[in-house]
């Protein structure tokens, strides 16, 4: 995704990926992640790791990010980009610079949580996918 323009400064610049064929890669991901919320920084996270063959049905989350939210008591804003499916790379099958087209985002109202526990991420992540895919399937009629 480098390649397409939208997003090559982000990637090239800002970016903290994730190596998800290595868990020693996850695990330096999610330090650096706990290391920049405790130094204050906001992060933006896609749980679900890309695009899958499935779109518009979104990828099962990683609990990470959920986790990393409950230990620092931060809320959870989810975001709904409805259109990334049809815009977009799908599953390493590039599509040159992405396509042209409509891209509507809806931001949806912040998940507290200071009133959680460990084990309760599965929970949260099930109630955000939940919140995200009600909302693609509205604005795309599905």
């Amino acid at each position: 995704m480098a390649s397409i323009p939208l997003f090559k400064v982000f990637f090239r610049s800002i970016d903290m990926p994730v190596d998800r064929k290595s868990k020693d890669g996850a695990k330096r991901a999610y330090y650096l992640a706990n290391k920049k919320l405790r130094e204050g920084m906001s992060l933006v996270n896609f749980p679900e790791g890309g695009i899958g063959n499935t779109s518009p049905v979104m990828r099962k989350f990683k609990l990470g990010a959920f986790k990393l939210a409950m230990e620092h008591n931060l809320e959870i804003v989810p975001i709904t980009l409805a259109d990334n499916w049809k815009r977009l790379p799908i599953d390493g099958n590039y599509v040159p610079k992405g396509t042209p087209g409509r891209m509507r985002m809806h931001v949806h109202r912040p998940i507290p949580t200071g009133n959680l526990k460990s084990g309760d991420e599965l929970q949260l992540a099930d109630d955000v996918y939940a919140i995200i895919e009600q909302k693609i399937n509205e604005l795309n009629d599905l």
